[in-house]
């Protein structure tokens, strides 16, 4: 059987799907590495407005650039289907971690989550973008414990109109702020509503807005207030869960903007004795600490290593440092002796 292609890349294995595409596990056998490449939908590869915004999702997050936000490599075309390729992050999305760990995590454990969306989210609203569909399943982890938000297919211009009606919004119902349910102008603050969402289900285990329907749940956005997390989990820090209140607001002129979430989640972590967010996410998932292995991609974290020359420099001034101390004794001793000879 021929091997399954996109341009220069092997298809390896389906990593999921939704929608508007399905994305896949290849190889690039140019640079040696495994990336994710998504591939819009054949139906919908004739519709002009989905191939536009296939394409905006690839020139939002390239010109975005930060390290919390998943990278662009290539974007092509190959029998009238378009295809994207990205980086991929060996550890799934928040999504698949919840699924192994029992659908929670500690409170500490969440915020580190939490906060490097929130900085992939940030530099996105600076550029005048509003993700529109912040959940578990778009925040993807490195084994490094780095956490990116992925899947910019939906993001509208700060300010700009949605043109579906109210109820028929693009974007996952538990996670949408009232304003987008209601079809409203967009802010960041739509996105820190969703980050609220994704802060209480990772601590507490259940979403914080639940109907058997769509439309009672759209309802219950719009009509009423989040419950408070200290209530869901009691043992939840009072700061963190004020914190998730606040984002929460149904109003989102009463929201905090995505930086001084960061600020915010920073000071809590930073009380917390955690000081790199990464790092205790990794160690606390049990990510391994084993450098990334050939084909794997780009690490996301830098590894320090003293250069060869450098180490042997130092043996070599800890040698002298250590004959010359031996050499100072011998010369104590010879003084030593000489004067009880002449003592004698």
């Amino acid at each position: 059987m021929a091997e399954a292609r996109f341009g220069r890349y092997k298809i390896l294995g389906l990593l999921g799907e939704g929608g508007m595409a399905q994305v896949h596990l290849a190889e690039d056998p140019a640079l040696h590495r495994c990336v994710a490449l998504k591939v819009i939908r054949s139906m919908l590869a004739v519709k002009d407005d989905w191939i536009r915004r296939f394409h905006q999702e690839a020139t939002t997050v390239a010109r975005l650039g930060n390290p919390h936000v998943v990278q662009v490599f290539d974007l092509g075309s190959q029998d009238g289907q378009e295809f994207l390729v990205m980086e991929f992050l060996d550890r799934g999305s928040l999504e698949k971690v919840l699924s192994k760990v029992g659908g929670r995590l500690s409170p500490t454990v969440a915020a580190c989550v939490a906060v490097q969306a929130a900085e992939g989210l940030r530099a996105a609203h600076e550029a005048g973008v509003v993700h529109r569909d912040v959940k578990p399943d778009n925040l993807l982890l490195s084994r490094e414990g780095v956490v990116k938000v992925a899947d910019f297919g939906i993001a509208r211009l700060q300010g700009e109109v949605s043109r579906t009606q109210t109820g028929t919004a693009m974007g996952s119902p538990q996670f949408m702020a009232p304003e987008q349910i209601e079809g409203k102008v967009l802010s960041g603050k739509a996105d820190v509503f969703a980050l609220a969402g994704v802060l209480h289900l990772a601590i507490s285990g259940h979403h914080p807005f639940e109907a058997e329907q769509t439309h009672a749940l759209m309802w219950k956005i719009v009509s009423q207030e989040a419950p408070e997390l200290c209530r869901a989990v009691p043992d939840c820090p009072k700061e963190l869960s004020r914190l998730v209140r606040v984002m929460h607001a149904r109003d989102p002129e009463k929201r905090p903007d995505m930086a001084e979430v960061v600020r915010q989640l920073r000071v809590f972590l930073a009380e917390s004795g955690i000081l790199d967010p990464a790092e205790h996410l990794r160690t606390e998932l049990g990510f391994p600490q084993t450098p990334r292995p050939d084909g794997q991609g780009a690490s996301t974290t830098r590894i320090v290593k003293i250069p060869k020359a450098a180490s042997r420099l130092r043996r070599q001034r800890m040698r002298l440092a250590g004959a010359a101390l031996a050499a100072i004794a011998l010369v104590a001793v010879g003084v030593l002796a000489l004067r009880a000879v002449f003592r004698l």
